[in-house]
C-alpha cells in the first residue's frame, strides 16, 4: 500500500499542477472526475485500498467522494474510443 501511495502522491501532484495551469480558478474537488482503470477480476478489497490511497494522496477531499470512479479495462477501451478527440484536444 505504501508504494501505491507514493506513486499516487507524485502522479496526482502533477495532474493538479497541470489542471491549475490550464483552468485557473477551477475547484478541483468539485469539478474534476477521476476514472481509474482496474483489471476486471480485481477484488473489491483492492479497489477499496486504491480509494484509500487516492484519499491520502490528496486526490479526494472525502474518502467516499463520487469524484473517483473505477472502471474495468474493457469499459475503459469503450470509453476512450468515444472521447478520443476530446481528450487529445484539451489535455
Amino acid at each position: 500500500m505504501y508504494i501505491l501511495l507514493i506513486y499516487l502522491l507524485k502522479y496526482f501532484k502533477l495532474i493538479k499542477e497541470r489542471i491549475a495551469e490550464r483552468w485557473q480558478g477551477l475547484n478541483f474537488f468539485e469539478n474534476v472526475l477521476f476514472v481509474l482503470t482496474v483489471p476486471a477480476e480485481y477484488p473489491e478489497k483492492s479497489i477499496a485500498i486504491m480509494r484509500e490511497c487516492a484519499y491520502h494522496a490528496g486526490l479526494l477531499n472525502e474518502i467516499y467522494s463520487t469524484k473517483l470512479k473505477f472502471t474495468t479495462e474493457r469499459e475503459n477501451i469503450h470509453f476512450l474510443s468515444k472521447i478520443h478527440d476530446y481528450l487529445f484536444n484539451f489535455l
